[in-house]
């Protein structure tokens, strides 16, 4: 089950139909991360890990927004920058340079 969360909308595991026990699962995401932890140590870590997100990310162009305490900002993915940044182009030649926030696919 997931909870029901108001203007969001929520998912579970469950839901894509994998069925795990919780202390399972967390072992399964503890080897992940600390092989992706592994790899950004490494001298071009990022760039790889930059790579990897991108090919399974959204595609360039979907309209997205990002949310946090001063605000939100709405445009079209534009991609992760070399550091690990949220870019989204919100103008014609602007882009935005996002750090953190809660971020949503504009569907």
């Amino acid at each position: 089950s997931h909870p029901e969360v108001p203007d969001q909308k929520t998912t579970s595991l469950y839901e894509y139909g994998l069925i795990i026990e919780p202390w399972d699962f967390l072992k399964l995401l503890d080897h992940s991360l600390y092989s992706w932890i592994a790899v950004w140590s490494e001298d071009e870590g990022m760039s790889r890990i930059r790579n990897e997100w991108m090919t399974s990310s959204i595609p360039t162009g979907t309209p997205i927004t990002s949310s946090r305490r001063q605000g939100s900002i709405s445009g079209l993915f534009e991609g992760i920058s070399d550091e690990g940044y949220l870019l989204i182009k919100y103008s014609d030649q602007d882009i935005a340079i996002i750090s953190f926030g809660d971020v949503h696919v504009d569907m």
